[in-house]
């Protein structure tokens, strides 16, 4: 028997383990999701991902994005919701990312999925094909949302596999307790992936727009606090807020953190 045969086999721990970091030491990719209301910078600031961006654009908003010359737009639009072609097309989009970083020709450091909320409208609309029954007014019916949830968690997990920076936008609402009689704040989606969301990230960001005596301040909000207890990062002695002027000169935002990518799945 040769010595390669005689060889005990590498478990599955330790083919899969990575090994002690240094301490205090940054996840080199970002898994990021901003929340914010709307018009509080989400789409703007996703762009301060490292390196070169690919921008995928389900709100249709990308206007505010396209002056940044490392990023590049694939707009996603839904024209006509009766006959819904949008879920399909993120699906195939994907699909291709995964493709080309397999065979790492992926030309790009960060990929931005923006955002989970429009994501949810059309997934919704992909689900009611599955069945013809509607609900009042020719609406989606209970039967449809649990394919429509199925369909969206699939997605954002997939893409939170790929070896490249992923940051994903998305539009926070006002809950009523009616039992508490008071409100608290989630993210605009659908059912159980309300709560579920901000845990399937490493940064979970509060985007806020103030207004100060030198004009209008753009921030994130790395703390969770009062009513948005979902915020975290994992910087270490991050900051409360951070303050995301983009009249300043790089890093800022997440380049102020996080380093580009050497290539795909190594850092540098």
């Amino acid at each position: 028997m040769s010595e390669e045969q005689t060889k005990a086999p590498k478990s599955v721990i330790s083919q899969l383990a990575q090994g002690k970091g240094k301490e205090n030491e940054l996840p080199q990719l970002i898994r990021a999701i901003l929340l914010g209301f709307s018009g509080t910078g989400k789409s703007v600031s996703a762009t301060t991902a490292p390196g070169r961006k690919l921008f995928l654009d389900f709100d249709g908003r990308a206007s505010s994005v396209t002056r940044f010359p490392d990023v590049e737009v694939i707009a996603i639009p839904e024209p006509n919701p009766d006959n819904p072609t949008a879920w399909d097309t993120g699906k195939k989009v994907l699909s291709q990312i995964k493709s080309e970083v397999q065979q790492k020709v992926f030309p790009y450091d960060s990929v931005i999925f923006d955002g989970i909320t429009m994501m949810g409208r059309v997934a919704l609309n992909w689900s009611l094909l599955l069945d013809p029954k509607r609900g009042l007014g020719g609406g989606a019916a209970m039967q449809h949302y649990l394919p429509q949830m199925n369909e969206l968690s699939k997605f954002i997990l997939a893409s939170l596999s790929l070896p490249v920076h992923v940051i994903y936008t998305a539009h926070l609402e006002l809950v009523e307790d009616k039992a508490e009689e008071t409100f608290f704040i989630l993210p605009k989606t659908t059912g159980k992936l309300r709560t579920e969301l901000p845990g399937w990230f490493n940064e979970t960001y509060l985007t806020q727009k103030k207004e100060t005596s030198s004009g209008i301040q753009y921030l994130w909000t790395f703390t969770g606090v009062g009513k948005y207890q979902f915020c975290k990062t994992a910087i270490p002695k991050a900051p409360v807020n951070l303050v995301i002027d983009f009249a300043s000169q790089e890093p800022r935002g997440f380049s102020k953190y996080f380093k580009p990518l050497k290539q795909i799945g190594e850092t540098k």
